[in-house]
């Protein structure tokens, strides 16, 4: 199984990631997020399976650089003048889960945003319970 990483890039994509939210956040969580979610000033990116095509992650990537009673809030400590980027909406579907795909975003997104974007952080929020024992929380302590 491939999986593929792209920059969403039109109206379909856009359909695609908001039923991958659907799916996780709705039916799995009960959270219902704002449908301007998908439309406003975020970079959005999407796991597909490479062969259908069939989508089955999303990431989205806010630039929070002036935000700093969000940051202040959550004790971040981040430099005022600090190019700041979080990562959110980060969602795969069930049966995708235990393969990395979060991952892959976020190196994806790393690749062709942050770097280029010249960000100095970023950041996700991550339930405490399930971080520990998390993949990607053992590959960033690495």
């Amino acid at each position: 199984m491939d999986i593929i990483i792209e920059r969403i890039a039109n109206g379909e994509d856009v359909t695609a990631m908001l039923e991958v939210w659907k799916q996780v956040f709705e039916r799995e969580l009960g959270i219902v997020l704002p449908q301007d979610n998908a439309s406003n000033n975020t970079s959005h990116w999407l796991a597909r399976l490479e062969l259908s095509r069939e989508p089955v992650g999303t990431l989205s990537v806010v630039d929070t650089s002036n935000q700093h009673q969000l940051h202040d809030s959550l004790g971040l400590g981040f430099d005022r003048e600090s190019r700041v980027a979080r990562f959110t909406h980060l969602a795969v579907l069930k049966s995708y889960r235990g393969k990395n795909i979060p991952l892959a975003l976020m190196l994806e997104a790393h690749r062709s945003l942050i770097i280029p974007g010249q960000f100095d952080n970023t950041w996700l929020l991550f339930d405490v319970e399930k971080a520990a024992n998390s993949f990607l929380s053992r590959q960033l302590r690495s």
